[in-house]
């Protein structure tokens, strides 16, 4: 996603540092400001986005999945929730064009929320960017940028001030709200052994947040692919279900609030454990049925066979 820096605004803080100072020295937000005429560009589908008449803004600003969640343990429900979307913010010329002036000084501002540093990710938490770190110019692409990092259902807002000779200036300001999946076991897994002698029990998973329609699970025992517990072919033991959801784009193009978080089709990883219980052991009455019937199948056998022998 990119935001598109209007280059007339930008000639007269050149021409004029003595104009700059009287109009930087306001800090002017975009959104009642109706004579800026910055865009909002998105690097993925290369949508320029115009502001609204109302002065309003449309955020298109897709997450880009990192699929680095860790994963859930069932039936803690303990793990997840910690996934990571890379994003890219980029002050631009019209549609994308690169900005030949290398000198232009736009830095992150207060207010910004829930932006991580894209070079020192650590699990969960993340280092949140310094207030103040200066957007790099790309000498490749011509943009001003930052890559950053945000994670699974926070999502953030970043402020971006301009200042000239140390002089603060206009702000932009974006945000966005995505999520993982979050996957259950459908039906659920049993938690007390399994009977040796029990029927198969096939393996399904859904989303809690999208529904089954949202992604499809692949499944694993032991690390063998699977479809199904089968009691009697695994054999008594304890063994680890892992299942590995992949999620499905819910359609809103990346694009989400707090209160309905965008869905962008990534990979979340459940796992449980099972236990099948051996088969019984037979206790002393029923050992001497099993001899009594023995010595009866056997007495019936002789019997049956005793007229060869004796045959006259």
């Amino acid at each position: 996603m990119m935001l598109h820096y209007n280059k007339s605004i930008l000639r007269g803080f050149i021409c004029s540092l003595f104009l700059a100072a009287i109009v930087l020295t306001t800090s002017t937000s975009l959104a009642n400001s109706p004579t800026d005429k910055y865009h909002i560009y998105n690097f993925n589908t290369n949508t320029n986005l115009q502001k609204n008449g109302d002065d309003s803004y449309d955020i298109d600003d897709p997450c880009e999945c990192l699929n680095n969640s860790s994963t859930i343990a069932y039936p803690s429900g303990t793990g997840g929730d910690d996934g990571g979307f890379s994003e890219l913010v980029a002050i631009t010329g019209p549609n994308g064009s690169p900005i030949v002036d290398q000198t232009l000084d736009f830095r992150i501002a207060s207010g910004t929320l829930g932006v991580l540093d894209a070079f020192n990710v650590t699990a969960p938490a993340g280092v949140p960017v310094t207030i103040g770190t200066q957007m790099v110019y790309n000498t490749v692409t011509g943009h001003y940028e930052i890559p950053f990092v945000h994670l699974d259902g926070e999502g953030y807002t970043i402020v971006i001030q301009q200042f000239v000779t140390e002089i603060p200036g206009q702000i932009f300001s974006i945000g966005n709200h995505c999520s993982y999946p979050e996957p259950v076991f459908d039906p659920v897994l049993p938690t007390a052994p399994i009977e040796f002698d029990a029927a198969p029990i096939t393996l399904g998973g859904t989303d809690q947040l999208g529904g089954s329609a949202n992604g499809s699970p692949t499944f694993t025992i032991d690390g063998n692919p699977a479809t199904s517990i089968d009691p009697s072919v695994l054999g008594p033991g304890t063994y680890t279900v892992v299942m590995t959801f992949n999620g499905a784009d819910d359609g809103q193009e990346g694009i989400g609030t707090s209160a309905n978080s965008a869905l962008r089709g990534c990979t979340q990883t459940a796992t449980q454990s099972i236990t099948i219980s051996a088969p019984p052991i037979p206790t002393l009455s029923e050992w001497g049925m099993i001899v009594l019937s023995l010595f009866l199948l056997i007495g019936g056998v002789l019997y049956l066979i005793q007229p060869i022998f004796y045959k006259q």
